[in-house]
């Protein structure tokens, strides 16, 4: 049986999270006033204690340290690449001169 994912928009994030912490109920209560799941309330409310400036980025969005951290990965990546080919080179031209003795 699937069911379909909800979605929701960042003002209601915002507001489910407001609510929580502006009363005195646990997350359990506050999401069966909203209709939607503990867990995912629980989430949110975390990820705004975490980053209480932009809590909510967005579908494939980044926020400006993740965005840094994957681009330093990414030029990681292609530095041991380059390193491996200079490796490989170096053991191919470091082998000296073949003597062809069939002659």
């Amino acid at each position: 049986m699937s069911s379909k994912r909800r979605t929701y928009d960042k003002q209601f994030k915002e507001q489910a999270v407001d609510l929580y912490f502006s009363s005195t109920k646990t997350y359990v209560e506050v999401a069966e006033e909203l209709g939607m799941p503990a867990t995912t309330l629980g989430t949110w409310c975390r990820q705004k204690e975490k980053y209480p400036d932009n809590p909510f980025v967005g579908k494939g969005k980044l926020r400006p340290d993740d965005e840094k951290q994957r681009e330093i990965l990414k030029e990681n990546n292609r530095l041991k690449r380059e390193r491996d080919i200079l490796k490989k080179a170096l053991a191919i031209f470091s082998k000296g001169p073949r003597i062809n003795s069939s002659s």
